[in-house]
């Protein structure tokens, strides 16, 4: 009995102790800054930080995460400088950094940023002139390397300086006269003083709140009356420069300056409702912040020459801004110099999360007064800039999906605006509704082909199904003609949704739940299997000779019972009895090409023999859309298929109208493009990379494999011209021919030429940079070769890219 007394008073003991040491240590621990942040969020175990670089990555994810939730905004700002303070000496310049690149990346952090660096510089003054001379810096750089965007959010973080205390007044209004001074400067090109007005324009809505709170509104007269000097002798003819500038924050040949002045001269009646929470977090701490010290911003000289962009080059590298909700402007109920901020904010968000969808889509969610109709008209509109969007396909699509799930308002603002597209499918680019379908099946594949605007066939009730789906098959009931553009928009869609989830969800052969209605069954395509019982008993033999990869066997039935064939003819016939002997599944095909490999390349000595190969494969899955994608670029890889080849056969006369309608044979011709260019890229990349580092001139080894690999590419550049020369000539020659035979048989022309003519518009716009070099030699094969005015237009829509 006593020892069990002695036992549970030792553990009583021994408890107590311990515990009463740990509440010790912490209360005699100093602060580790930034890790008791983490501790206030609820962080349930500390991460053990051995290294600079992991405070790095501390100190850059709570400053990102900064300001995502507005509530409270003002405690966390103080606890955050707080905890900054003790560190603020050694992590001076890294946290001016990361509050710099911050304001660049997240836009409508701005004002909170500046507040942060107010709070700390009250304290640490030499932190806000480190922070000054990083700025400075920046700008200068945004200057010279011409990136307009980035110098218009510096300008704006710098008049957020001067509420939070850390820059004079002073010092501001002298940098922003600077840049409007210079745009009176008639010594200077009209573009580069129009990018300078329209900086200043462009600041001026947030230099107006940010004087006010800072007492120093008269300081902004002389600047408005400078630039409405520059804006009465305007003429409106040199925002070339601006959309260049702003080519990948969704610039266009709209006039931006024009825009602007509008914005800087109603900013003057009264703040902007929409931006007004980027200065909103300074006048809660006027109080402690009223006493710090200021320091100056100083600009040195301002660039006198830029590298601006013809007209012509602006407009064929961006298309006009795709609008796809209508009323996106009128719901916010704001003027329209506020809605093209906050259009402008949308694009740097998408612009600037590098890739990364759930940030992006966090950010989106959060922007104050919840613009969903302005998010989902940008984000098609950054997707469907021709000729190519800003960030992949795939981004725009996962941002849209996880938006949906944080926010579930923006499924029926994505529903209507994919109505829309769908009702002007007959006046959209032929890339434009490629894009759309992609991303649609996409994002319903991420929905498990359940997402309820697409189609619910059981609603709540006795109601009929609802959803996309539902209404467009019935707009398609009355539509007679299998080649109009809504039927094959629904088509290519489809086609993309089996390729991602299966024919057995589409399908009704089983009597189960389908992804699509009744109406839509008929857009489906039949996969029809080979019939090989009526086939000849040589036939089957050579069958079984390929099934078993006996090429002995193969060579023989060839003589035997094919002798009088030529080699493209005995090449196809060998290529569609190994596509049959697969049951169409790629990987077995892959093999079996694989095992039969050298037969095929003995068969396959001329282009005439390559290309019936490639003819083989696409007449053999012409009722299966995803088969030649998933089996052609292992084929590729292997060497078997040649992409000079794959072009003569794709734009041939016999396969050139379903290359203009049928999206899946498009893509395939891109895969042979892409194939040939990146198989270049990466030589060039490796050629780069060895020719780098120093090397002396007797390293033997080294200048046998820099001979080697300048040998690799001249062959590789060599083969993506003949590539490329193959596709321009036999497109037009074929597309040409077309309309000859229509126009001499008093027919009108066939329906599939008009978008056979945009299918070479976009391979001449998508391509023009590998294209350009030897642009002249295509040009004359076409000019010398056509004589037909719309394939001559055609090629003008790109020839002076």
């Amino acid at each position: 009995y006593f020892y069990f007394i002695f036992c549970v008073s030792l553990c009583f003991f021994l408890f107590f102790f311990f515990f009463q040491a740990e509440d010790g240590i912490r209360d005699a621990q100093e602060s580790r800054g930034l890790g008791d942040v983490y501790k206030r969020q609820g962080r349930k175990r500390e991460r053990p930080r051995d290294s600079d670089h992991e405070e790095q990555l501390y100190l850059a994810s709570t400053l990102a995460k900064l300001g995502d939730q507005l509530n409270r905004l003002d405690d966390k700002l103080s606890t955050l400088a707080r905890d900054l303070d003790p560190e603020i000496d050694r992590r001076a310049d890294l946290v001016a950094e990361l509050c710099i690149q911050g304001s660049q990346d997240m836009s409508h952090k701005v004002g909170i940023y500046a507040t942060l660096v107010g709070l700390l510089n009250r304290k640490n003054g030499h932190f806000g002139a480190n922070l000054a001379d990083q700025l400075c810096a920046k700008l200068e750089e945004a200057l010279r390397s011409a990136e307009c965007s980035k110098a218009k959010v510096l300008l704006v973080l710098a008049v957020q300086l001067v509420p939070a205390r850390v820059l004079s007044v002073g010092s501001v209004v002298a940098t922003l006269n600077q840049f409007v001074d210079a745009s009176l400067d008639e010594q200077l090109p009209l573009d580069l003083r129009t990018v300078f007005a329209w900086l200043v324009a462009s600041t001026m809505p947030f230099a107006g709140s940010c004087f006010s709170d800072a007492g120093a509104t008269d300081e902004l007269a002389p600047l408005m009356g400078k630039l409405r000097q520059f804006m009465e002798g305007y003429a409106g003819n040199s925002s070339q420069c601006l959309a260049s500038w702003t080519i990948n924050r969704g610039g266009s040949g709209e006039d931006k300056m024009a825009e602007a002045w509008e914005g800087a001269v109603g900013s003057q009646d009264a703040s902007w409702a929409a931006i007004s929470h980027v200065s909103q977090p300074q006048s809660d701490f006027k109080l402690e912040l009223a006493h710090a010290d200021t320091h100056a911003i100083r600009i040195s000289d301002l660039p006198t020459a830029i590298k601006v962009m013809s007209k012509s080059e602006v407009a064929s590298l961006r298309a006009p801004p795709v609008r796809v909700l209508e009323d996106a402007d009128d719901t916010l109920n704001t003027k329209p110099y506020e809605t093209s901020a906050l259009r402008g904010l949308i694009r740097d968000t998408l612009v600037s999360c590098n890739g990364i969808h759930a940030d992006c889509a966090r950010i989106l969610a959060m922007l104050p007064h919840r613009p969903r109709e302005l998010v989902v008209d940008t984000i098609f509109g950054e997707l469907l800039q021709l000729p190519h969007s800003t960030a992949p396909l795939g981004y725009y699509c996962m941002t849209s999906v996880v938006l949906c799930k944080l926010d579930p308002k923006y499924e029926n603002l994505f529903a209507s605006a994919l109505h829309t597209l769908f009702e002007d499918s007959p006046s959209l680019e032929v890339e434009c509704a490629d894009r759309i379908t992609e991303w649609l099946a996409l994002f319903l594949s991420q929905q498990n082909f359940n997402w309820i605007p697409w189609y619910d066939p059981n609603p709540p009730g006795s109601d009929p199904p609802t959803g996309l789906a539902v209404r467009w098959g019935d707009m398609m009931a009355s539509d007679t003609d299998p080649h109009s553009p809504h039927k094959m928009f629904v088509t290519q869609l489809l086609e993309r949704c089996i390729r991602l989830g299966g024919m057995e969800r589409f399908s009704q052969e089983d009597d189960g739940p389908s992804a699509i209605p009744n109406l839509l069954q008929d857009c489906l395509p039949v996969i029809r299997l080979p019939d090989t019982a009526h086939a000849s008993q040589s036939y089957k033999d050579l069958v079984n000779a390929v099934k078993a990869g006996d090429e002995n066997g193969i060579t023989a039935l060839l003589d035997q019972h094919w002798p009088d064939s030529d080699q493209p003819a005995r090449a196809k016939l060998v290529c569609t009895a190994l596509l049959e002997s697969s049951s169409r599944v790629p990987s077995i095909c892959v093999r079996r090409f694989a095992k039969n490999q050298t037969v095929l390349k003995s068969l396959a000595r001329t282009i005439e023999a390559r290309t019936a190969q490639v003819d083989a494969i696409v007449s053999f899955y012409k009722d299966s859309p995803h088969g030649p994608l998933l089996l052609v670029p292992s084929l590729l890889a292997a060497g078997i298929v040649d992409t000079k080849a794959m072009v003569h056969c794709l734009v041939s006369s016999d396969h050139l109208p379903r290359l203009s309608t049928e999206s899946h044979l498009f893509e395939l011709l891109e895969q042979a493009l892409m194939h040939v260019v990146s198989l270049s890229a990466k030589i060039d990349k490796e050629l780069a990379a060895g020719s780098a580092g120093p090397h002396s001139a007797d390293d033997t080894r080294h200048q046998d494999w820099l001979q080697r690999t300048t040998l690799l590419q001249q062959k590789a550049l060599r083969m993506q011209k003949e590539t490329f020369l193959a596709l321009f000539e036999r497109f037009s020659r074929s597309l040409a021919g077309q309309m000859a035979d229509s126009r001499a048989a008093g027919e009108p022309e066939a329906p599939w030429v008009a978008r056979g003519l945009a299918r070479l518009v976009q391979c001449g716009r998508k391509y023009f940079k590998q294209i350009k070099p030897f642009m002249g030699t295509i040009e004359a094969v076409v000019i010398s070769a056509v004589s037909e005015m719309k394939v001559s237009e055609a090629f003008e829509a790109f020839k002076d890219l």
